[in-house]
């Protein structure tokens, strides 16, 4: 097969299309661009203004914004799921709407963002969109046994037996809202940053951003999440029914407070991020750009070695992470706290609160081991870091059916803000070693796949799992233990003696001629 410059083909994208010009149309070459001083590509069709460190920063809050409502939703859907008497097994169902969210809705926004000319940019509608369905699933979710009340033909007594079939309903549509939403906006507020931003640097600053606003933002839903409302404010009692406990009244407070946050945050970022679109409709619709998606699932089953450890460490560790998110707010309640939903004694409220408070210092920890991450690569390198991350996640998820005290948990969710922030920074710096620039993109949106398929695989059998071991405790242990396997693949990624990741090696040379051998077919389709 014939090989594929991809260089000359970037230049080749610069210079009039002869054969689209036979057929009516034109497609203007540098000198005849509408932007005389940017390439007349399509990444350069939004007129990027001078752009400053201080836009960048507020451009960035928006995952601020994000991550606080996220957040909550991870320290509060499973308490409240269950308050509206969702079984075990119905309850994992509901979780799967997060990875097929992440798995069908961050392609498809990121392919039609990517070609969007709508007058406001590329990106803002998006996030714009993401926004309102975003208000609404947290609406639908905090208010959901409220609108389900005056439905008198469904039982209204909150247990497990005799469930508010319209309200648990309601909860679950505005639960998919939000995890759909959560996804849209994702992928357009970091594609943003690349649009504006003017040199190497800000870019790099502008994802350091994220990953401070994203602690922050953490930080402060779990925070939120992890007061009492009820004995803050008195009128907040008022709130209390027969269908709204203890724990469906204080996320309520919390939902609005985030809402709050999430239209302060969204709106700033909206506002001063300056997209001015340039139309050129002839340019896109014949463009030669090889299909995403297309070459994701031929990436997908071509990685090269150290690639695809890479991506079975993550697949393997994200099983302990899944469970985390699922359940680690709802084993403090029912294991440590042994609190009963059905009864108020508050216990389990009190324990659902406790480990808000575990994960808000767990996101505190997150942001300063990410700040200390440069320092430990530098004198323990990557691969060694990942493998002290990784164990310290298996043995700290190990070790909860010996917890019994409320502090303790608090601190062991603490801590696993350590592993966390590793996970968070290693498996992408090693994708970046390990890939050329100009498919490193692909290679990103692949390790999403593997972060999506074992949260997929946990909610499917997370109710099983419930009903086999009979405590919240036993479904972590298998996390950790799956987690565990993780250490075995970190070892055999290639290293030096000093520690450095080789970057070169023969299967990433064949990697890339078989990419050099995939694009033509595409980029030279008329």
């Amino acid at each position: 097969m014939k090989r594929f410059d991809y260089e000359k083909h970037r230049q080749e994208q610069l210079q009039p299309n002869r054969q689209t010009e036979k057929q009516g149309f034109h497609i203007p070459s540098e000198s005849e661009s509408l932007l005389s001083s940017t390439e007349g590509t399509f990444e350069n069709r939004f007129r990027r203004k001078r752009t400053t460190d201080c836009s960048v920063v507020l451009v960035t809050l928006a995952f601020a914004g994000v991550e606080c409502t996220w957040s909550i939703v991870i320290a509060k859907a499973t308490p409240l799921f269950r308050e509206m008497g969702v079984t075990d097994m119905f309850l994992s169902m509901f979780w799967l709407v997060g990875p097929i969210g992440g798995l069908v809705v961050q392609p498809i926004v990121g392919v039609l963002s990517d070609r969007c000319e709508n007058p406001w940019g590329r990106r803002r509608p998006f996030i714009a969109i993401g926004a309102v369905f975003e208000v609404i699933g947290m609406f639908l979710l905090i208010f959901a046994g409220d609108l389900g009340k005056p439905f008198k033909s469904f039982p209204l007594q909150m247990s497990s037996d005799h469930p508010n079939y319209v309200s648990v309903f309601l909860a679950f549509v505005g639960f998919t809202c939000l995890s759909f939403a959560h996804n849209a906006i994702q992928g357009p507020s970091r594609a943003l940053i690349t649009d504006i931003v003017e040199t190497e640097r800000q870019l790099e600053f502008g994802n350091a951003m994220f990953a401070f606003w994203l602690g922050i933002g953490q930080a402060t839903g779990y925070l939120a999440g992890s007061i009492d409302w009820t004995d803050c404010f008195f009128f907040v009692q008022r709130l209390e029914s027969d269908s709204c406990h203890q724990t469906c009244v204080n996320l309520k407070v919390t939902g609005l407070v985030s809402m709050v946050i999430l239209l302060f945050c969204l709106g700033t970022s909206l506002y001063f991020a300056e997209e001015e679109p340039q139309y050129n409709v002839h340019t896109l619709q014949h463009s030669s750009t090889p299909n995403p998606l297309t070459m994701a699932i031929q990436f997908l089953f071509h990685l090269p070695s150290p690639i695809q450890r890479v991506c079975m460490v993550i697949f393997f560790s994200w099983f302990g992470y899944s469970m985390i998110f699922i359940h680690i707010t709802d084993w403090v309640g029912k294991d440590i706290m042994k609190g009963n939903i059905w009864v108020e004694d508050s216990l389990y409220d009190e324990g659902v609160r406790a480990g808000t408070i575990g994960l808000f210092f767990n996101s505190i920890i997150s942001v300063f081991v990410s700040a200390l991450a440069p320092w430990l690569v530098s004198h323990l390198g990557l691969r060694t870091l990942w493998f002290i991350g990784n164990t310290a996640l298996s043995l700290l998820l190990l070790s909860t059916p010996f917890i019994h005290e409320k502090w303790v948990a608090v601190c062991l969710i603490s801590f696993l803000g350590v592993p966390w922030a590793i996970t968070m920074t290693v498996p992408y710096s090693l994708a970046c070693v390990f890939t050329s620039q100009y498919d490193r993109a692909v290679i990103l949106g692949i390790l999403n796949v593997y972060i999506v398929v074992p949260f997929l695989l946990c909610a499917l059998f997370d109710g099983a799992l419930m009903v086999l071991f009979g405590s919240v405790s036993g479904a972590l242990v298998v996390g950790s233990c799956i987690s565990l396997l993780g250490c075995y693949y970190i070892i055999k990624i290639p290293v030096e003696e000093s520690g450095t990741l080789l970057s070169s090696t023969p299967s990433l040379h064949s990697f890339r001629s078989r990419l050099q051998d995939w694009i033509p077919t595409l980029a030279n389709h008329p």
